[in-house]
């Protein structure tokens, strides 16, 4: 810049000179001497070169210097970025600012890199992610335990400030329930009994507001009373059927249905042709479509209803069950993609420990059946496995062990029992 700064001032003074020169040869020498000083111009220009020469031995020893820092951040360059340099640089004046600007960036980059140690040192004063990891489990653990205490505390103070007729009512509500339930005599002093459990229930409610019962164990727990309760909550409402929920909503103001459609439905036994005949028996064959016990559950009639409304259902999409590799099926072939897969991989066990996927063990045994059926020699492949999984390196994993049938349960649970090497195996 100073370089060029000089040689136009130079080159003005110059093309000023000349041109008066030229446009005034008309006038005398004389007057061309009074308004010129010719030694004063000679002067500034010899001042000019001198100038110019030094800012030329100046701009020398900068690029040597600038041409030393491009080589020490040329040189270790990948050959494919040096590639690029030779592309997209065609002279030194683009040198010149790509250099500066490397200057600049080394600046920002040394200050990051000092942050960067800054930030180490304290993390290296911190615990490991491994640790943080292991105590917000605890924490959940001790969440959980807590919750629990506060909420049994609660209600069991709540129940100890009862006066006595509050905790007569409640002890009587129970006794009249168990006794309804195996009142087998005349059904006039049933009656009597279930006036008994009506009355008591409403005392009861103020101190147990929740309840949690299958649909077929309610009618044991609660009397028929319209909207006793102000909401109703069914699960797993696509593998629930119309005909047991239609008492569970008679007792309820509110009900909220959720499931997944996407599922298997209740087991039904019975047959198609026999729902249909019991349709025409009873003079309500309109219903069938949406009421036939073998075809629909209650999730099913529920979405029609709310569809003939013009509501769309509630989709509940983010999912946090499987990983992504398994759940991404079920996601492309039946939700539409619709689902946000939100399972933190940082939970599973790293297929460094064990591999992802699943293992298919083929066992040649036979299957006795008495009140319930097991397989001895998927029992001994079974502890086989797991004593196998206990001397390797799966560390703080859990493992579970899933089969149909009770007695082939029992069977595992008292050899894992008589293991002693699955002692410290949860």
């Amino acid at each position: 810049q100073t370089v060029q700064a000089i040689n136009k001032l130079a080159k003005e003074e110059y093309r000023i000179f000349t041109r008066l020169f030229e446009q005034d040869k008309k006038f005398n020498s004389d007057l061309l001497a009074e308004n010129l000083d010719y030694l004063k111009i000679q002067k500034n220009i010899f001042q000019l070169e001198t100038e110019k020469e030094e800012a030329q031995i100046y701009l020398e020893k900068l690029n040597d210097g600038l041409n030393k820092i491009f080589i020490q951040y040329y040189s270790p360059l990948s050959e494919k970025v040096k590639n690029a340099f030779q592309r997209h640089i065609r002279d030194s004046d683009e040198n010149r600012d790509l250099l500066f600007t490397l200057g600049r960036e080394q600046k920002l980059i040394n200050q990051q890199y000092s942050n960067l140690e800054s930030l180490k040192n304290k993390l290296l004063h911190m615990p490991s992610h491994y640790e943080l990891q292991d105590k917000i489990q605890d924490f959940k653990k001790k969440k959980i335990e807590v919750s629990r205490q506060i909420f049994e505390e609660y209600w069991v103070s709540k129940i100890k400030d009862l006066d006595l007729a509050d905790e007569n009512s409640i002890s009587r509500y129970f006794d009249v329930s168990e006794k309804v339930n195996t009142w087998m005599e005349n059904w006039d002093e049933k009656l009597g009994l279930l006036k008994d459990q009506e009355y008591e229930l409403k005392k009861v409610l103020a101190f147990l507001p929740i309840w949690v019962v299958t649909n077929l164990s309610v009618k044991s727990s609660f009397p028929l009373l319209p909207g006793i309760f102000d909401i109703l909550i069914i699960d797993e409402a696509s593998q629930c059927d119309i005909a047991s929920a239609l008492p569970l909503m008679f007792r309820a103001k509110q009900v909220v249905v959720i499931g997944d459609p996407k599922q298997l439905r209740h087991i039904s036994n019975i047959r198609d042709s026999d729902d249909k005949q019991l349709a025409v028996d009873n003079s309500c064959t309109e219903l069938y479509v949406d009421y036939a016990y073998g075809k629909n559950s209650i999730y099913d009639l529920t979405e029609r209803i709310v569809k003939s409304e013009n509501i769309r259902p509630i989709l509940l999409n983010q999912h946090y069950r499987s990983h992504k590799d398994i759940i991404n099926f079920s996601n492309e072939y039946f939700y539409e993609r619709k689902l946000n897969i939100m399972t933190d991989e940082n939970n599973l066990v790293s297929e460094d420990e064990h591999p992802w996927g699943i293992i298919w063990n083929d066992v040649k045994g036979r299957t006795i059946t008495k009140k319930s059926s097991y397989n001895a020699e998927e029992c001994r492949e079974t502890l086989k496995l797991l004593k196998s999984f206990s001397e390797s390196k799966l560390k703080g994993v859990s493992f579970g062990v899933v089969t149909i049938f009770r007695a082939q349960s029992e069977r595992i649970l008292n050899m894992i029992k008589k293991a002693k090497s699955l002692d410290e195996m949860d």
